[in-house]
Parts: C-alpha cells; structure tokens; sequence
C-alpha cells in the first residue's frame, strides 16, 4: 500500500479530450477507486482482497482508526494557465482561464473532495492565480544552483 496518492488529470483531459461534461461524469469514476483503494488499506488482516473497485458502496464510510491506516489521496487542482506562453495554438485553443474555471468547478461540485469525498484538495489553482507569470523562478533557481555545483565539482 502506498504512503500516498497524488492525482491531477484536469490540464490533460482539457487538452486532449476537451469535454467538460465527460471529465465530470467520469469524477464518479475517480471517487469509486479512491474509496475502493482506502477500503482496501484498512481491511482486517486475513480478509479477502476486494476483487473490484467498482463493487465497493460509493458512500463508505470510514472510522477515524480506519482513516489513519489509508493512505492520503490529494488531488492537485488545475492550475492558472498563460495561453501567451503556451508553445503551440492546440494548447493556447483549449487551455483557457475559461476551461480551468470549469474543470475546477467541476471537481468542486461532484462530491469527491473531503469532507463528503475521499479526496484530499491541494488548490494548485489558488497558488497561481493571479500571477503575471507563471510560476518557474524555483525551477530556474534550482538549475542555477546545480550549474555552480557542477563548476566547483561538488
């Protein structure tokens, strides 16, 4: 079992399947393997695997002992996109402001997050809205650094 579970589909599903509606409907989906896999961390010693996710009661719940022993699943929500930096026009087409306040409002309204869902939000979105930029001065930073360590052969 793991120690965690970090999931985000939102930017990939706005590009590639572009549907708003089907990304909502299928949350359900999401939301029925989150609680299979937390049914499955806290299951009694001996008792027989869960042979599908699907079988599992989307309504499950779980005790406070039994929710220390599953895993946290968080879902990174989907963050601020700059369509002026985005590299080709399939991208600055599909990924709008407009589109992320959809699938975020989607994800917000299907009962997957804590407290009525088994999901756990890290507001991604919150993070970078409202930057000019995006948000790549840690990343430049860290390869700055790397480079000065590889001249002085750390």
């Amino acid at each position: 079992m793991p120690d965690a579970v970090v999931l985000s589909a939102g930017l990939w599903h706005m590009l590639h399947v572009t549907d708003v509606a089907g990304f909502a409907a299928e949350l359900a989906q999401l939301k029925a393997a989150a609680l299979g896999l937390l049914a499955q961390a806290v299951q009694v010693p001996g008792a027989r695997p869960l042979p599908r996710v699907r079988r599992v009661p989307l309504a499950a719940p779980l005790t406070r002992a039994a929710a220390r022993q599953a895993p946290p699943i968080s879902y990174f929500s989907i963050s601020e996109v700059f369509p002026p930096k985005l590299k080709t026009e399939e991208k600055r087409q599909h990924l709008t402001p407009a589109g992320v306040d959809a699938y975020n409002l989607a994800i917000a309204t299907r009962a997957v997050l804590a407290p009525s869902g088994p999901l756990h939000l890290v507001d991604i979105h919150g993070l970078t809205h409202g930057a000019r930029e995006p948000l790549a001065a840690l990343p430049r930073a860290a390869l700055r650094l790397r480079r000065r360590r590889a001249k002085s052969n750390f």
